[in-house]
């Protein structure tokens, strides 16, 4: 027997017409009150959170961390402004030196949600925005599955507790962990409704619903479309054999006219293959939909490390079974990095949620095929968490950087649409059932304690224990017919509510404020204007001397180097970790003060100081406005984004490890000089704490290092006295430390990061000849290697190279996102080098003819500079160019979304023939016209 609070008119088409109510949006509202309850239960959920952690409005905390302070923000930002400004959505100038902006906007930034705030919350406001656009997504996904429990046909419920389960999904573990790639939380979102629309065409109902949702997932979030794909399929064969009959799957035997057996008729008139068919037709019909998004997006990857990988050789799991188990209790540590000491899924969703699954598998009315189907998909998502070929493939056949286990969500999604179907039986099952469960699964969270299983708290098992002796008093009471229902129902609501609100909220990491975010916006701003009166033009590119953001270029609204993105070319990646600047190999590189062969090659016209402790050579730069505490520098050596350079160029080699070589054998190539601009110093004296010497030769450049102690604190300090006076530069790379520490016998002193992904060249200023430089390196572990270079710049072998490569500039005439003229002369052995990064949405004329990439490859024509930069090869003389940029794959992806639009009017205007819904059969599931309000 079923729970009920009040039983609806069946929804079929033989129904008796309702009276029509006068105001019908006040009629929409209350026969959807508890979805409404579930929006708003985790809006209050959502401010709680604000409030705990002194969140705007109820402080100046943001919400900001990590990907949402590196990434989002900015690059949201930049949207805001190229909608409003009309910039173009195809290309942006402002990071990496350049790059496919559509990438991006797919990537990140295409949720209509995300889209409408930024509008409405503007630039400076983004911080604030970003907070709205995860408690709207929260509040939606929430609704959502309320929505989904009140109309799939396997529940037709709408009640409180409906709305306590939206809250159970929308603050699961997975939103915990990563609420901050707001990208992902759409396919959380979004889920309840394909699922339900996968549903409605097992049961014979329109396909509309199905089609649109998922299009709208591939449009916001393809990557989390990926993985829902599918999920879908597992759910699709789980849910159809689980709730209808043989017969029905298998249908019945068609014969033709002659009375022979006819395929063709029985699989057209099978439920299950028309069911299985539809699904697959209409996903692909949301693929058309699209592609106009899809198939740029394709292109882009391609040219970035996200789709790089190999199918893993060796089988290998992840975690034992009772540590999984575990994560699904509350208040528990989130797994956010694949590098971190603990490792599982994120899948929590409320200790309710595990008593009421180990219930279901008690009701005697749930029919042993639904279990045994439920049983499987369980055991193949588990089995995808923990087997490495498995999650190689839920990723997309790659191996995550970070962030381990990103399907979660539809674990969660399934665990607790099994758990309602208890709740919708709870009547069946007796007191001693509740208290067996209650019983049983509190010993397994003692029992995690006394096994230290990872990421439990303190509080943890206090936490869950009085959550689960909640649920089973409250189980208990609306199995007893005593006790209003509904009273009941708001009861185990609020339960639920008190849960994810008692077990999420020490588990948000949130401490940057709007003031610190936003401290430098309006004299950016005011450096922009100045800028753009001073110069006139806009073919440059400006630093900041400090990041403040990874994407400090996207915030501020100027063409810059900084870089960090899944989108990121690759090859440019590598390229600029190469030549010295911080990074990660594969798509991020941050700026920090360089050398002026660095600046003369990526066209950095302007840098801007905000950082006290940076001291520019005012030998390379002059100081040519103040403003707001920012200091605006003039690059005195600036070349432009394309010059003419030998030919000897295309056999330039980045991958040596040690960016001043790197850098010297660019201009050698380049200018054709034989000096080197970077000669290495000699090191003249190593002291140890701690660490056995060396056995490598002290100037070698990389050195092994044991400690004497093992465990114990352990450095290494090497020094050099300047042979004369000038530019000093230091490069440090080692996994082994963090920081090393710089000082010289004439009171200098500094510090520099050195650990992976931060090193970087760093300038040590002029030094004085003889002062003694020592340069400290304090040691983290036991073992390792360190590299480390120290090279004096030679300014006249600058000044020399700097001389031949500014003879042959190229004047640009017209500078846009997706357009860039100009004209150049070029010498007998030169070709035209350009700082654009290699990408084949650009158009190339040269004299006015267009040239074909692939012949052009083929034949020489066009080169990748250091296998990342635009290289062209176009004889002595006098040439106009123009690069004109369209994002590969939009124009054809715009066709066939229009191919689809005409496809899916087509296939819902016929009558009779798509989307109609079918007449009950037998092997329908039960509980199909009950809707239980």
């Amino acid at each position: 027997m079923e729970i009920t609070l009040k039983k609806a008119a069946p929804e079929t088409p033989e129904a008796a017409p309702k009276k029509q109510d006068p105001d019908k949006f006040l009629t929409l509202l209350k026969n959807n009150r508890y979805v409404l309850l579930s929006f708003g239960g985790a809006i209050v959920v959502f401010l709680l959170i604000c409030i705990a952690y002194r969140m705007i409005p109820f402080g100046d905390v943001t919400i900001l961390r990590m990907d949402l302070y590196h990434q989002y923000g900015p690059l949201l930002a930049e949207l805001y402004d190229r909608i409003t400004h009309g910039g173009s959505l195809a290309y942006s100038w402002q990071t990496g030196g350049g790059g496919n902006f559509l990438g991006n906007f797919f990537n990140y930034l295409s949720s209509p949600i995300s889209i409408l705030v930024i509008l409405l919350l503007g630039h400076k406001n983004m911080p604030v925005a970003i907070g709205v656009i995860i408690m709207l997504k929260a509040a939606f996904s929430a609704a959502f599955f309320t929505y989904y429990l009140k109309k799939s046909p396997q529940f037709r419920k709408h009640n409180p507790i409906t709305a306590g389960f939206g809250l159970l999904y929308a603050f699961s573990g997975y939103f915990v962990a990563y609420y901050w790639n707001i990208m992902w939380v759409d396919g959380m979102m979004l889920l309840p409704l394909i699922v339900l629309g996968v549903e409605y065409i097992a049961e014979g109902k329109k396909p509309l619903l199905y089609c649109l949702s998922l299009a709208l997932l591939l449009v916001s979030s393809y990557y989390m479309a990926y993985m829902t794909a599918i999920f879908l399929v597992l759910y699709f064969f789980a849910y159809y054999f689980g709730h209808h009959s043989i017969r029905d799957t298998l249908g019945d035997v068609r014969v033709d006219q002659n009375g022979k057996t006819s395929l063709f008729e029985t699989l057209r008139k099978n439920r299950f293959v028309v069911a299985f068919t539809s699904c697959v037709g209409y996903a692909a019909i949301a693929g058309l939909l699209s592609a106009f998004a899809l198939l740029p997006t394709y292109y882009a990857l391609k040219t970035c490390s996200a789709t790089s990988g190999t199918f893993p050789e060796e089988f290998e799991t992840y975690f034992s079974f009772f540590d999984f188990l575990s994560n699904h209790f509350g208040d528990l540590e989130p797994t956010i990095r694949s590098s971190g000491d603990v490792v599982l899924p994120n899948v929590f969703c409320g200790v309710v949620t595990v008593m009421l699954v180990i219930l279901y598998f008690y009701v005697k009315s749930v029919p042993l095929k639904e279990k045994v189907a439920s049983l499987l998909l369980i055991g193949v998502l588990v089995l995808s968490f923990d087997f490495n070929s498995l999650n190689y493939i839920w990723h997309g056949f790659h191996f995550p950087n970070d962030l381990p286990y990103r399907q979660s969500f539809v674990y969660v999604f399934f665990l607790l649409t099994l758990a309602f179907r208890t709740v919708t039986k709870l009547r069946e099952l007796s007191r001693r059932d509740f208290l067996t469960v209650g019983l049983v699964t509190a010993g397994v969270v003692i029992l995690a304690e006394k096994l230290e299983v990872p990421n439990f708290r303190d509080g943890t098992v206090l936490v869950n224990l009085c959550f689960i002796a909640l649920y089973v008093v409250l189980f208990s009471l609306l199995n007893n017919r005593e006790f209003r229902v509904r009273t009941v129902a708001y009861l185990l609501f609020l339960g639920m509510f008190a849960e994810v609100t008692v077990a999420d909220i020490d588990n948000f990491d949130i401490d940057v404020t709007n003031e610190s975010y936003t401290s430098e916006y309006d004299g950016m701003k005011a450096v922009d204007a100045f800028l753009e009166e001073y110069d006139g033009a806009n073919d440059y590119r400006v630093e900041t001397t400090y990041p403040l953001l990874c994407m400090n270029p996207s915030w501020y609204g100027y063409n810059g180097i900084s870089m960090f993105s899944s989108m990121a070319y690759e090859h440019s990646s590598n390229l600029y970790y190469n030549t010295g600047i911080a990074g990660n190999f594969i798509n991020s590189y941050t700026y920090r003060p360089q050398t002026p062969v660095f600046h003369s090659m990526f066209n950095l016209k302007y840098l801007v100081d905000n950082d006290p402790e940076v001291h520019l050579d005012s030998k390379y730069f002059s100081q040519i406005g103040e403003l707001s505490g920012l200091t605006v520098y003039k690059n005195n050596y600036y070349l432009p984004i394309a010059y003419g350079v030998k030919d000897d160029i295309v056999n330039w080699d980045h991958a040596t490890g040690n960016p001043f070589q790197v850098q010297n054998d660019f201009l050698r190539r380049a200018a054709g000089i034989s000096e080197a601009v970077f000669t290495n110093v000699t090191l003249t004296d190593v002291s140890y704490n701690n660490v056995d010497p060396f056995t490598d030769v002290l100037n070698s450049g990389s050195y092994s290092f044991n400690k004497t102690s093992a465990g114990a604190e352990g450095s290494f300090t090497v020094s050099f006295a300047p042979e004369e006076t000038g530019r000093y530069y230091v490069y440090c790379r080692t996994g082994n430390a963090d920081t090393i520490y710089l000082s010289a016998d004439d009171g200098y002193s500094a510090q520099t990061p050195v650990s992976t992904d931060n090193q970087y060249v760093f300038d040590l200023g002029t030094r004085t000849k003889d002062v003694t430089v020592r340069i400290e390196v304090p040691l983290n572990d036991d073992s390792g290697s360190v590299e480390l270079f120290v090279v004096r710049q030679n300014d006249d072998v600058f000044e020399k190279a700097y001389r031949v490569l500014s003879k042959n500039v190229m004047e640009v005439t017209r500078f846009e996102d997706t357009l860039v003229e100009g004209t150049v002369t070029l010498d007998q052995g030169q070709m035209l080098y350009t700082s654009i990064n290699y990408d084949e949405g650009w158009t190339i004329e040269i004299d006015g003819k267009p040239i074909n990439y692939e012949l052009a490859m083929s034949s020489g024509e066009v080169e990748k500079i250091g296998d990342a930069l635009i290289g062209l090869h176009m004889g002595p003389g006098t040439h106009t160019l123009s690069f004109r940029y369209h994002a590969k794959g939009l124009r054809t992806g715009l066709l066939l979304s229009l191919l689809g639009v005409l496809l899916l009017l087509a296939l819902t205007l016929l009558p009779g023939r798509v989307g109609r819904r079918r007449k009950s059969s037998s092997g329908h599931i039960e509980n199909d016209n009950e809707n239980v309000e």
